[in-house]
């Protein structure tokens, strides 16, 4: 086998084996130390698509996409936030998936001897079934988007909150979801230059959280699934500015962090194991 060929096969096992590794967050390294640089913000955008939310103008052609690749594309392209709250009636499917955090790419230097090569991790893929997206739009408004977005998925509703989008359910919403995006929070810190898997550990870490994951029976870990180079590029992330919000409801602050951090949340039901205990997962 000549050289070129071992390196194509080393690669093909090198991403496999990252693809079954442990949960971010585990002893398993989770932010291996042979990942590039973290970098302190996403770049990615252009400063002038960082307008108010209502000011932004959006071409974007979508032919049958998944809600997924949709959402990626405007989050990495105009820099918009993305709230989202699962229905009960979408939970057995994969059609509503989207990643929080960006980049959605990211890359892994390894070294086989004297050979150095990288390993780039491409976009998770996402399902668009039945609902997958088609839009066709020229210098559209964002809520002009997001509107056409909505009308493609069944049992949600568009509402912009603090310039943030904000899609939730108007068929089976559960009312627990309900009832904790309502829970009001006296107050939600972070510092400087932490990571954005900080956040989840300081959102578990609240009064307010705790009692209601208690009095509802209800679990919240934060571990992400996934390959581990590209959850230390998008959890391991280091958010510059600091946060200080106090008394506010619980989706008010999951958008408020998020325009900080930028990228978007995501509440759903995740599943029930064969103890009864239920779990959810804010993926912020």
């Amino acid at each position: 086998m000549n050289k070129k060929r071992a390196i194509i096969l080393l690669c093909c096992i090198t991403l496999c084996t990252a693809a079954a590794s442990p949960a971010f967050g585990q002893e398993a390294e989770a932010v291996p130390k042979e990942v590039e640089a973290v970098p302190k913000e996403v770049e990615a955008v252009p400063k002038d698509k960082r307008a108010a939310l209502k000011d932004k103008r959006i071409t974007i052609t979508m032919e049958a996409q998944p809600l997924g690749v949709v959402f990626r594309y405007l989050m990495e392209n105009y820099d918009i936030p993305i709230g989202f709250e699962e229905s009960v009636l979408d939970r057995e499917g994969p059609e509503y998936g989207f990643a929080t955090n960006m980049p959605s790419t990211a890359k892994h230097e390894m070294r086989s001897g004297d050979v150095k090569f990288t390993t780039t991790a491409l976009p998770p893929g996402f399902e668009g079934g039945r609902h997958a997206i088609t839009l066709y739009i020229e210098d559209g408004s964002v809520e002009e988007v997001f509107t056409r977005i909505v009308e493609q998925m069944d049992n949600y509703k568009l509402e912009i909150n603090d310039d943030v989008v904000n899609i939730f359910p108007v068929k089976g919403r559960d009312k627990r979801f309900e009832k904790l995006l309502e829970t009001r929070i006296k107050r939600f810190t972070l510092e400087g230059g932490k990571t954005v898997e900080d956040i989840t550990t300081n959102i578990q870490a609240l009064p307010e959280i705790r009692s209601f994951l208690r009095d509802n029976k209800l679990h919240f870990t934060g571990v992400r699934q996934g390959m581990n180079f590209v959850l230390a590029a998008q959890y391991g992330r280091r958010i510059e500015a600091g946060m200080d919000f106090s008394d506010l409801t619980f989706r008010d602050l999951l958008n408020r962090i998020t325009k900080v951090k930028r990228g978007g949340w995501r509440l759903e039901w995740k599943w029930i194991t064969g103890k009864g205990e239920e779990h959810i997962d804010i993926d912020i």
